[in-house]
């Protein structure tokens, strides 16, 4: 037979193995081997197995997504298959600053199920915010998925929110929103009117706030916070509620 000739490969049902055919002008014949019980030699053309493994598949992130909590951001994403992961670093700038970690979450090793991760960046200021996950492999190697923003802006109007539970014991929360930055103060008050404890006193930027507060040193009774607020913009907020600590 007459050349030109060329090896071509076909596989034969199995994972990395085949058998070898030469292609001539009239079609394709296998190779021989004079000592193959076949007459003309394989009958399915000469055999062959190619020796190594497949790389290993990159962690396949398929979501990556942020929702706003009043003054909490939370991450969440997923993956479709995982190889070696040792974990993400979630990292965060403000304002087009420079990216820092603020956070780790562990892998999955590796994995052919989807997989589901979340990360709570709490108690963040008025501003825009830009977060991407640094995935590691257990190697040390490393890459960055695509960068998402959030805008936290600042609440339309002051506002001090019913402390809960209510009654409680010995703990409860506050909550309160500022329209604009400015002097702020957080008093509790006993039922006589008198002065028990300043909760909050500073500057404060606009936004939303929770203030945990302990109750233990005090008598059971009825109580009363009060929220005192004075804006850069010249505005001015005050309200009073009321909690009963039960004991």
């Amino acid at each position: 037979m007459a050349g030109p000739w060329v090896i071509p490969i076909i596989i034969d049902n199995v994972f990395n193995t085949g058998n070898a055919y030469v292609l001539s002008p009239s079609g394709f014949f296998p190779l021989r081997d004079s000592t193959s019980v076949w007459p003309l030699g394989y009958r399915h053309g000469l055999p062959f197995k190619i020796f190594g493994t497949a790389g290993p598949l990159p962690v396949e992130l398929s979501s990556f997504a942020a929702n706003v909590f009043e003054r909490d951001v939370a991450l969440e994403w997923s993956t479709a298959t995982e190889t070696n992961n040792m974990g993400f670093e979630v990292e965060r700038n403000f304002n087009d600053g420079a990216f820092a970690k603020i956070g780790f979450v562990n892998g999955n090793g590796t994995t052919t199920e989807p997989k589901e991760y979340s990360y709570i960046d709490r108690d963040l200021p008025v501003g825009v915010y830009a977060y991407r996950l640094r995935q590691i492999d257990m190697d040390g190697v490393s890459k960055y998925s695509d960068e998402i923003e959030v805008n936290m802006t600042s609440p339309g109007e002051y506002s001090l929110g019913r402390n809960f539970p209510n009654p409680f014991n010995p703990s409860t929360t506050i909550d309160f929103s500022l329209m604009s930055d400015g002097q702020v103060t957080l008093k509790l008050y006993n039922a006589l009117g008198q002065e028990v404890k300043t909760l909050v006193s500073g500057n404060y930027t606009a936004g939303t706030y929770k203030i945990d507060f302990d109750g233990s040193g005090l008598n059971s009774g009825v109580y009363f916070y009060s929220l005192e607020a004075s804006g850069v913009d010249g505005s001015n907020y005050f309200a009073t509620k009321k909690m009963i600590l039960m004991k």
